[in-house]
């Protein structure tokens, strides 16, 4: 999925993003989008040597080298940091800050960017006075996080796949959120107690309720907590507190029910119940299908109807 470098391209992009000042020294550049989603961009890169500057932008940039070999050295704004570029090394630049990024030999980057404007919504309740953009500790230096990059490399792969969905990204996006916040050295001990003790059931019955009625649509964190009256970081806790999933889970394990009954009592072809059931794809759903249950569409259909 790789997009070749073309300077027009990178000029359009820089036009709207004020993006990698020098990016056209990169080998290629694939960034993906998501319009319809939280304000998320995922980039993956392979660069040449040399300095690629970052102007202050109001998204946090979280990077991760893929590459084994040669050094880089690091400014977040705290000073410069050199380190040896080791695969799943990474690092965090705070949003409204100028950033530079040097490094000495050919080397590969996977990068998550999330809005800062759009963090600070989401924790707003937890962190009072969290601006979004500032991750304290840090922001001091490069380090090695499993989670956070299985979590940043699944996202990846899940759009490689065409089967990135806005409630996966956003879960995926604030799970990391949370761990960089666990790092910041800032109280994040303080809990609503709603989260603790999950939804109440007349909270969980309406949400419950919206991805029954919806379960085609696009669905997002926002929504559900909009509707269980909480922000963004504490229904997704409470959420798995009264259900032992996350929304993101539960949506797919509603859908996945749902096209079984479809397979079964129906002959819609499997394209129109994937799309029935929100999946992007019949390739989308085919792939949640065979997670769930270790079988496809069409053999389940078969099996249930001999």
């Amino acid at each position: 999925m790789q997009i070749r470098f073309d300077n027009s391209r990178f000029e359009r992009c820089k036009v709207a993003d004020e993006y990698f000042v020098g990016i056209e020294k990169a080998l290629w550049i694939d960034e993906q989008h998501f319009p319809n989603s939280a304000p998320i961009r995922l980039l993956r890169m392979a660069l040449t040597p040399g300095s690629y500057p970052v102007p202050a932008i109001s998204e946090i940039n979280i990077y991760i080298f893929f590459g084994t070999a040669g050094h880089a050295n690091l400014d977040v704004g705290l000073g410069s940091q050199t380190c040896k570029i080791e695969s799943g090394l990474m690092g965090v630049g705070p949003s409204a800050t100028d950033c530079d990024y040097v490094i000495d030999a050919p080397t590969e980057l996977l990068m998550l960017n999330m809005a800062a404007p759009w963090l600070r919504w989401a924790f707003e309740q937890r962190l009072p006075g969290f601006n979004g953009g500032d991750f304290g500790l840090v922001h001091e230096g490069a380090f090695h996080d499993t989670t956070i990059e299985a979590i940043v490399s699944r996202l990846w792969s899940e759009v490689a796949a065409g089967c990135a969905e806005r409630m996966l990204l956003e879960t995926g996006s604030l799970t990391i959120a949370s761990l960089l916040l666990m790092r910041s050295g800032r109280d994040f001990r303080q809990a609503e107690p709603a989260a603790r003790g999950g939804l109440s059931p007349f909270r969980l019955k309406r949400v419950e309720a919206v991805i029954g009625d919806r379960l085609s649509e696009d669905l997002s964190i926002a929504e559900l907590a909009d509707e269980a009256g909480l922000s963004h970081f504490h229904f997704t806790r409470a959420f798995k507190a009264s259900t032992g999933e996350t929304p993101h889970r539960y949506l797919v394990a509603r859908r996945i029910a749902r096209a079984q009954e479809m397979l079964v009592s129906t002959d819609l072809p499997v394209t129109e119940i994937a799309l029935a059931c929100g999946f992007a794809s019949s390739q989308h759903f085919a792939t949640a299908f065979r997670r769930s249950l270790n079988t496809t569409p069409s053999m389940y259909r078969a099996k249930m109807r001999s």
